[in-house]
């Protein structure tokens, strides 16, 4: 006699569903924590973040563009960057300041730990230096140069693989079961 799975029930499918949402949401809310990588600043500028390992430094690189034309900005910034540890908000970098060249400001800079941090962002107009532009602060991830991805994240995937899986073998054994029923041609 073949072994065959008791039949699963519709809230066992609601359970499964429910756990990847959750897993997925929890990814989002890890990748997003402090909005996305881009900002809209006073409906005038987005600026766009992004982080990548520089040898044993991190380059921090942020794109400024034009709300309404999606172009570089025309007038002359400056800017000034500072980095918080996450929760203790400890201060672990603040950068002199620089020009925004080409629509892109650059830095790069060392962290004492893997964790999340706080990036500020500061830039100013050179029409008007005393108006400072502040977006929204970015939560990100700094490992060490060469570092696997944190803990949460990979916890976060793993969890959604497996709740995934478990909704396809439910589903598999549930077409299975109704074929075992009808007649073999």
């Amino acid at each position: 006699m073949p072994f065959r799975s008791r039949r699963r029930t519709r809230p066992a499918h609601r359970l499964l569903a429910a756990l990847v949402l959750a897993a997925l949401a929890g990814a989002a809310s890890e990748a997003f924590a402090h909005g996305g990588p881009s900002k809209l600043v006073e409906r005038r500028f987005v600026v766009t973040a992004t982080l990548w390992p520089a040898g044993d430094a991190t380059q921090l690189r942020f794109f400024f563009r034009d709300f309404r034309s999606g172009r570089m900005p025309v007038e002359p910034l400056s800017f000034r960057v500072r980095i918080l540890a996450d929760g203790s908000r400890t201060l672990v970098y603040e950068g002199a300041g620089g020009r925004v060249e080409d629509g892109r400001a650059d830095v790069l800079f060392r962290v004492p730990d893997e964790a999340f941090y706080e990036v500020v962002l500061q830039f100013w107009s050179a029409v008007d230096p005393t108006h400072v532009y502040e977006p929204d602060d970015w939560r990100v991830w700094i490992g060490k140069s060469g570092s696997p991805r944190p803990w949460s994240s990979i916890a976060v995937v793993a969890t959604a693989a497996v709740a995934m899986a478990m909704i396809g073998v439910a589903t598999w054994r549930r077409r299975v079961d109704g074929r075992q029923g009808e007649p073999q041609p």
